[in-house]
């Protein structure tokens, strides 16, 4: 019992330390900060989920009977964890993510590399005993594309006025690495579930990070933080022949699992401005509700509960107080467009203040 209490205490006490440290942070890397910590927390929970379903099929289709247990044991592991996997990974990914930009490691004088993607060539890993960190980066070279992690790196290096290496962005390889990492220690399971699940959910988990680096490219250069060399490339577009396509080719000879191989978004010509999708969003108020078509008939009645600082990113919950959906404008902009989204009245017996304040308090 006085463990549970002191294990109790040092989660307060390491949240409340976090709270300080990203509250520290100047407005636009909170805002940076809030859109990967969303997105990379729901992507982490997706991957999880599809992770269990592939190594219940894996069970399925093992030739010995031990080898099928320890498959399905990661598969229930899998399922156990899933709904409080993303909390556990925002709280670590935040800490990290404050140390990254507080405590950013700059690029040596001497080296010419831009790239430095030595960190995530790693050692051939195929036994469940090797560190798990290695696998992360190894396959992190082979579905992220390059030339996202270099573009974002500019970004945060323009940012944090420093120079900065790719794998040591704030939301870099190494930060997501670590926060996974620690993340799956403080679970409660064994060891070889673990790494069964980190390594079946690896290849989905990455693909939606490439996503995530291809977005927050574009925002951040939508709000002026790109480095003289990506505003270089920009400005070439007049100047050449399809600047961008050797940039947006994925890297040859990438490896991938399975038959498919990974999707990588297409770079748009130019990054669409953040302002073009907010005057639609201004009628919204924190308390306004809408009716979201997930897939087919499946529709849920979602409450605008949070807004960002510079109106970037709109957290929609449950009548429950449970997080449902977190988009940009555009992305909302393009909801509406497309009939997924619709606006409604409140419910019936709903105060909409009292309502929205109850809301935040749950999700605090």
């Amino acid at each position: 019992m006085d463990s549970m209490h002191t294990g109790n205490a040092t989660r307060s006490a390491f949240d409340r330390l976090v709270e300080q440290e990203w509250a520290s942070l100047p407005a636009a890397l909170q805002e940076c900060g809030e859109i990967a910590v969303m997105r990379l927390a729901q992507a982490l929970a997706d991957a999880v989920a599809n992770a269990a379903s592939k190594m219940f099929d894996q069970a399925n289709q093992s030739l010995t009977p031990l080898e099928r247990e320890h498959w399905l044991s990661a598969a229930d592991f899998a399922r156990a964890i899933r709904l409080n996997l993303g909390h556990d990974f925002s709280r670590y990914f935040q800490a990290k993510y404050c140390h990254a930009c507080k405590h950013p490691r700059v690029v040596p004088a001497d080296r010419n590399n831009p790239f430095a993607m030595e960190a995530l060539r790693v050692a051939d890993q195929n036994t469940f005993g090797a560190d798990v960190d290695a696998d992360f980066m190894r396959q992190f070279s082979q579905f992220v594309a390059r030339d996202s992690l270099q573009r974002v790196s500019e970004c945060f290096a323009t940012l944090l006025g420093v120079d900065l290496e790719p794998g040591d962005a704030p939301i870099g390889p190494r930060v997501i690495s670590a926060a996974l990492s620690d993340t799956f220690k403080i679970q409660p399971g064994h060891q070889d579930a673990k790494q069964r699940l980190l390594r079946t959910l690896h290849p989905e988990f990455l693909v939606r990070v490439n996503m995530l680096y291809r977005d927050m490219t574009s925002f951040m250069m939508a709000l002026g933080f790109q480095s003289v060399s990506l505003s270089a490339r920009v400005k070439s577009v007049e100047s050449g022949p399809a600047p961008f396509a050797a940039l947006d080719a994925p890297p040859a000879g990438v490896a991938h699992a399975g038959n498919a191989a990974p999707r990588f978004l297409s770079e748009p010509e130019a990054p669409q401005s953040v302002e073009a999708a907010r005057p639609s969003m201004a009628q919204f108020n924190l308390g306004d509700w809408i009716e979201y078509r997930q897939s087919g008939e499946v529709t849920r009645q979602l409450k605008l509960t949070w807004v960002s600082p510079l109106k970037s990113l709109f957290l929609w919950t449950t009548p429950e107080a449970r997080r449902a959906l977190c988009v940009s404008p555009e992305e909302l902009t393009s909801m509406f467009e497309s009939g997924r989204v619709r606006r409604i009245p409140a419910p019936d017996g709903v105060d909409i203040q009292a309502d929205a304040v109850k809301s935040l308090r749950k999700i605090a």
